[in-house]
């Protein structure tokens, strides 16, 4: 409709009256509710983006974009019990795919605020999913890395996972950071590992070095 259109054309006070008058004619278009959500949001009036989108999961409970929607601006509010329980809900919905963008944001930024919270154990499933889906960018990276470093127990597997992400995404030097810090847990069973994959970061900069 018009208010995607503004909104494709950044035109955010359009797309909110276009998407305001669409809800008034098809108040049940969960559809419709996500557009003028994305549209608040645009417009910096995160509150009603946060209502129309919660309603728009309401209409239709397999909404995901909806959901994704939601939990980002709670996220970025620092509105983590309501991000939690947004998160938490997309997930256990049936049909939702499991190499979506959606899973993957949600393992990472519910590990990342249960970590914040002190509640290590909930957490670490999540990052360690986050992790293992090697579809992460950057961004999702620092964020579970910077969440784990609260964590007082050493855990080499989740710095291992850390370090082959930040090789994949082409940053060495943090994941050798990471191989360092997976190297130096007391756990045998992963140092090995965390070894062999300092060894090969250190032939990938050689390689660079010489131009091959």
């Amino acid at each position: 409709g018009m208010s995607r259109a503004y909104l494709a054309q950044g035109i955010a006070d359009h797309a909110i009256r276009s998407g305001e008058q669409a809800r008034k004619l098809c108040p049940e278009d969960p559809a419709g509710h996500v557009v003028l959500g994305k549209a608040y949001a645009a417009g910096k009036y995160p509150i009603e983006g946060i209502e129309s989108f919660r309603r728009a999961t309401e209409l239709d409970p397999n909404r995901f974009e909806a959901y994704e929607a939601l939990g980002q601006i709670c996220f970025e509010r620092s509105l983590y019990p309501e991000a939690i329980a947004v998160y938490e809900a997309a997930l256990v919905r049936p049909g939702l795919v499991e190499s979506s963008s959606l899973v993957r944001t949600a393992n990472a930024r519910l590990g990342a605020m249960y970590s914040w919270g002190g509640l290590n154990d909930a957490a670490l499933p999540k990052i360690e999913h986050a992790l293992t889906a090697r579809s992460l960018d950057a961004a999702g990276v620092a964020l579970v890395e910077d969440a784990i470093a609260t964590d007082p127990k050493c855990r080499a597997n989740i710095h291992l996972l850390i370090g082959e992400e930040w090789e994949r995404l082409g940053n060495l030097d943090r994941a050798k950071a990471a191989y360092t810090k997976a190297a130096d847990c007391p756990d045998p069973g992963y140092q090995p590992r965390a070894r062999e994959a300092l060894a090969r970061r250190r032939e990938l900069r050689r390689h660079r070095r010489s131009g091959g």
